[in-house]
């Protein structure tokens, strides 16, 4: 492998290069593979499982859905256009506690299929929740409804590179 040592500067003030660090709520580690990240996700969601099994037999599917969609949605929601296009091995682990999430909500059994309570509850798959998110996102720079300096990261071309036939 090839190692370039570069120096990065800003206004003369030279950036330390790290392995990791953890911005606006992100960990973003030089690989850019998002493990770092996911791997924090996942002890936050555990915690917030062990909540939703504690009180799953005193509350009803309503409740423990609402509770779920505060105590767990959010953090499958926040920056999931950044870090969800990963490699699947990164977020399977992710999956499965989504998975036994919903079995919580539903008062399922611990092996049953999960695909039919996703519908019941109208709720995402995480890989689902990723391409939404990201389609979201390239919508607004679409049509230029994000903020100037996000847009301006992104050059939209007006041409059409395959042939149009009629």
């Amino acid at each position: 492998a090839i190692t370039v040592d570069t120096h990065l500067k800003i206004n003369n003030t030279e950036i330390e290069r790290v392995n990791e660090i953890k911005f606006l709520g992100v960990t973003i580690e030089k690989k850019l593979s998002w493990k770092p990240h996911i791997d924090s996700i996942k002890a936050k969601l555990s915690k917030s499982l062990a909540v939703l099994y504690k009180v799953k037999d005193f509350l009803d599917e309503k409740a423990l859905y609402l509770l779920h969609c505060s105590l767990i949605l959010p953090y499958f929601m926040y920056c999931v256009e950044v870090w969800g296009n990963t490699y699947e091995t990164h977020l399977k682990p992710l999956f499965i506690i989504q998975k036994r999430a919903i079995r919580l909500v539903n008062k399922a059994a611990c092996r049953e299929h999960t695909h039919l309570l996703f519908t019941h509850l109208k709720a995402l798959k995480l890989r689902e929740l990723v391409t939404l998110r990201t389609a979201q996102f390239m919508y607004k720079v679409m049509y230029n409804l994000m903020p100037k300096q996000i847009q301006d990261l992104f050059q939209i071309r007006e041409c059409f590179l395959r042939s149009q036939r009629v």
